[in-house]
Protein backbone atom coordinates (compact mmCIF):
# COMPACT_ATOMS: atom_id res chain seq x y z
CA UNK A 1 0.00 0.00 0.00
CA UNK A 2 0.90 3.47 -0.53
CA UNK A 3 0.51 4.52 3.25
CA UNK A 4 2.50 6.78 4.51
CA UNK A 5 4.93 5.39 7.41
CA UNK A 6 3.94 6.27 10.73
CA UNK A 7 7.77 6.54 12.19
CA UNK A 8 11.28 6.92 9.67
CA UNK A 9 14.41 5.80 11.30
CA UNK A 10 17.19 6.53 9.12
CA UNK A 11 20.05 3.73 9.67
CA UNK A 12 22.44 5.38 7.61
CA UNK A 13 24.54 6.49 10.25
CA UNK A 14 24.92 3.31 11.97
CA UNK A 15 26.49 -0.31 10.49
CA UNK A 16 24.03 -2.39 11.32
CA UNK A 17 25.00 -6.38 11.03
CA UNK A 18 22.19 -7.87 12.73
CA UNK A 19 18.16 -7.26 13.27
CA UNK A 20 15.70 -8.39 15.97
CA UNK A 21 12.46 -7.40 14.41
CA UNK A 22 9.34 -8.35 16.38
CA UNK A 23 5.49 -7.64 15.66
CA UNK A 24 2.16 -8.58 17.56
CA UNK A 25 -0.71 -8.59 14.54
CA UNK A 26 1.31 -6.56 11.85
CA UNK A 27 3.60 -7.64 8.94
CA UNK A 28 7.42 -7.18 8.74
CA UNK A 29 9.43 -6.94 5.08
CA UNK A 30 13.30 -7.05 5.53
CA UNK A 31 14.78 -5.87 2.10
CA UNK A 32 18.69 -5.47 1.70
CA UNK A 33 19.63 -2.22 0.86
CA UNK A 34 22.91 -0.01 -0.23
CA UNK A 35 24.13 0.74 3.45
CA UNK A 36 23.44 4.44 2.98
CA UNK A 37 19.54 3.64 2.21
CA UNK A 38 19.17 2.02 5.67
CA UNK A 39 15.89 2.62 7.32
CA UNK A 40 13.25 1.07 9.56
CA UNK A 41 9.60 2.02 8.51
CA UNK A 42 7.15 1.47 10.78
CA UNK A 43 3.06 1.54 9.56
CA UNK A 44 0.03 1.71 11.95
CA UNK A 45 -3.46 0.64 10.48
CA UNK A 46 -6.22 0.95 12.85
CA UNK A 47 -7.90 -3.15 12.51
CA UNK A 48 -11.45 -1.49 11.90
CA UNK A 49 -9.88 0.77 9.20
CA UNK A 50 -11.15 3.56 10.80
CA UNK A 51 -9.43 6.81 9.89
CA UNK A 52 -7.32 7.84 12.92
CA UNK A 53 -5.19 11.14 12.92
CA UNK A 54 -1.46 10.91 13.97
CA UNK A 55 -2.23 12.11 17.51
CA UNK A 56 -4.91 9.30 17.81
CA UNK A 57 -2.71 6.69 16.79
CA UNK A 58 0.20 8.03 19.17
CA UNK A 59 -2.05 8.06 21.95
CA UNK A 60 -3.48 4.41 21.72
CA UNK A 61 -0.02 2.82 20.61
CA UNK A 62 0.97 4.93 24.32
CA UNK A 63 -1.83 3.46 26.30
CA UNK A 64 -2.02 -0.60 24.31
CA UNK A 65 1.15 -1.01 23.31
CA UNK A 66 5.09 -1.02 24.28
CA UNK A 67 6.86 -0.22 21.05
CA UNK A 68 11.02 -0.34 21.38
CA UNK A 69 13.03 1.13 18.42
CA UNK A 70 16.82 1.03 19.37
CA UNK A 71 20.19 0.89 17.57
CA UNK A 72 23.21 -0.41 19.88
CA UNK A 73 26.59 -2.60 19.15
CA UNK A 74 25.10 -2.46 15.32
CA UNK A 75 22.44 -4.50 16.56
CA UNK A 76 18.80 -3.35 15.45
CA UNK A 77 16.09 -4.28 17.67
CA UNK A 78 12.50 -3.56 16.58
CA UNK A 79 9.35 -4.44 18.38
CA UNK A 80 5.66 -3.93 19.41
CA UNK A 81 4.21 -5.80 21.90
CA UNK A 82 0.71 -5.27 23.60
CA UNK A 83 0.46 -4.29 26.79
CA UNK A 84 -1.15 -6.25 29.19
CA UNK A 85 -4.15 -4.17 29.75
CA UNK A 86 -7.48 -5.77 30.44
CA UNK A 87 -9.09 -3.12 29.37
CA UNK A 88 -7.90 -3.40 25.46
CA UNK A 89 -11.00 -2.71 23.30
CA UNK A 90 -10.87 -5.00 20.24
CA UNK A 91 -12.11 -2.04 18.26
CA UNK A 92 -9.48 0.16 19.25
CA UNK A 93 -6.66 -2.72 18.39
CA UNK A 94 -4.44 -1.62 15.61
CA UNK A 95 -1.33 -3.46 13.38
CA UNK A 96 2.12 -2.06 13.96
CA UNK A 97 3.95 -3.45 10.61
CA UNK A 98 7.83 -3.23 10.08
CA UNK A 99 9.30 -2.16 7.01
CA UNK A 100 12.97 -2.55 7.26
CA UNK A 101 16.08 -2.09 4.71
CA UNK A 102 18.99 -2.60 6.00
CA UNK A 103 22.65 -3.57 5.06
CA UNK A 104 22.20 -6.72 2.37
CA UNK A 105 24.61 -8.82 5.02
CA UNK A 106 22.56 -8.43 8.03
CA UNK A 107 21.82 -11.34 10.37
CA UNK A 108 17.69 -11.24 11.16
CA UNK A 109 15.70 -12.86 13.54
CA UNK A 110 12.08 -11.76 12.68
CA UNK A 111 9.06 -12.96 14.41
CA UNK A 112 5.42 -11.98 14.07
CA UNK A 113 2.12 -13.62 15.34
CA UNK A 114 -0.64 -13.18 12.32
CA UNK A 115 1.32 -10.92 10.12
CA UNK A 116 3.08 -12.02 7.03
CA UNK A 117 7.09 -11.97 6.64
CA UNK A 118 9.07 -10.76 3.61
CA UNK A 119 12.24 -11.06 3.13
CA UNK A 120 14.72 -10.27 -0.07
CA UNK A 121 17.59 -9.27 -1.41
CA UNK A 122 19.81 -10.84 1.81
CA UNK A 123 22.71 -12.57 2.19
CA UNK A 124 23.17 -12.93 6.17
CA UNK A 125 21.84 -15.89 8.76
CA UNK A 126 17.94 -15.59 8.02
CA UNK A 127 15.50 -17.08 11.28
CA UNK A 128 11.98 -15.84 10.59
CA UNK A 129 8.78 -17.06 12.83
CA UNK A 130 5.01 -16.03 11.68
CA UNK A 131 1.70 -17.51 13.16
CA UNK A 132 -0.30 -17.11 10.74
CA UNK A 133 0.87 -15.21 8.04
CA UNK A 134 2.09 -16.27 5.02
CA UNK A 135 6.26 -16.01 3.62
CA UNK A 136 7.99 -14.94 1.17
CA UNK A 137 11.39 -15.21 0.53
CA UNK A 138 13.10 -13.90 -2.88
CA UNK A 139 16.85 -13.76 -3.54
CA UNK A 140 18.44 -14.88 0.46
CA UNK A 141 21.38 -16.68 0.10
CA UNK A 142 22.35 -16.99 3.94
CA UNK A 143 21.54 -19.93 5.72
CA UNK A 144 17.72 -19.72 6.85
CA UNK A 145 15.27 -21.12 9.21
CA UNK A 146 12.06 -20.75 8.73
CA UNK A 147 8.94 -21.58 10.85
CA UNK A 148 5.06 -20.51 10.10
CA UNK A 149 1.80 -22.08 11.11
CA UNK A 150 -0.75 -22.06 8.40
CA UNK A 151 0.41 -19.59 6.19
CA UNK A 152 2.21 -20.39 2.43
CA UNK A 153 5.51 -19.91 1.82
CA UNK A 154 6.95 -19.09 -1.13
CA UNK A 155 11.01 -19.46 -1.90
CA UNK A 156 12.08 -18.11 -4.72
CA UNK A 157 16.29 -17.37 -6.47
CA UNK A 158 17.72 -18.40 -3.00
CA UNK A 159 19.73 -20.58 -0.56
CA UNK A 160 19.68 -24.35 -0.47
CA UNK A 161 20.78 -24.11 3.13
CA UNK A 162 17.57 -23.78 4.33
CA UNK A 163 15.61 -25.42 7.26
CA UNK A 164 11.70 -24.40 7.22
CA UNK A 165 8.62 -25.66 8.83
CA UNK A 166 4.95 -25.25 8.60
CA UNK A 167 2.40 -26.46 9.48
CA UNK A 168 -1.04 -26.55 7.76
CA UNK A 169 0.19 -24.22 5.06
CA UNK A 170 1.62 -24.76 1.40
CA UNK A 171 5.89 -24.29 0.55
CA UNK A 172 6.86 -23.45 -2.75
CA UNK A 173 10.36 -22.97 -4.30
CA UNK A 174 11.72 -21.70 -7.35
CA UNK A 175 14.29 -20.84 -9.13
CA UNK A 176 13.89 -18.00 -12.24
CA UNK A 177 17.48 -18.13 -13.54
Amino acid sequence: SDKQPYLVKSLSGESVTSANIEASGGSIMVTGVDASQARLEVFVTPNNNEDLSKDEIKQRLDEYYTIEISVSNNKLVASVKQKHTLNMNWKKSINVSFKAYLPVNVTTDVETSGGSISMANLNGAQSFKTSGGSITVDHVTGKMKGRGSGGSIHISNSSEDIDLVTSGGSIDAKEDR
